[in-house]
């Protein structure tokens, strides 16, 4: 059986929702249309009765970013709920057009950089950043 084959059978698991970090976010936007467009034409092909909810979007991105204060540092910000989704993550860690400001001067963001935002959106998605600054005022 082909994989195509699979996946038209497969039930998801949870909605699908894609994060696309800055620099990576034209990619994204065709994976998005690609999926979009995938599950419509199966749906139609197929003539479920019963869709999964989440399972046919006009749209699986979520809109996030990672701004970055003076001094350099940045956080990860996810501008609404991705609780109890399939949550994919895109990032071009090679991009080095992208450019932010530390103390007025202007720099590249390195691989390292990229990384950081990475995990600066995990630990949003997965609520890491919100259960430790609770758990710092609690002390």
């Amino acid at each position: 059986m082909a994989n195509i084959e699979l996946l038209e059978k497969a039930l998801p698991v949870a909605p699908i929702r894609i994060a696309a970090l800055e620099g990576c976010r034209d990619l994204a936007e065709e994976v998005d249309k690609k999926l979009v467009k995938y599950r419509r034409e199966l749906i139609a092909k197929k003539q479920l009765n019963i869709i999964p909810q989440g399972y046919c979007e006009k749209s699986f991105l979520v809109e996030c970013e990672c701004p970055r204060f003076g001094t350099g540092e940045g956080k990860g910000y996810i501008k609404e709920s991705v609780r109890g989704t399939d949550l994919y993550l895109m990032v071009d860690i090679t991009n080095y057009s992208l450019t932010y400001t530390v103390c007025g001067h202007e720099n590249h963001m390195s691989p390292d950089n990229h990384y950081q935002d990475l995990k600066r959106i995990i630990s949003a998605a997965t609520g890491r950043a919100q259960s430790q600054r609770n758990h710092a005022f609690s002390l």
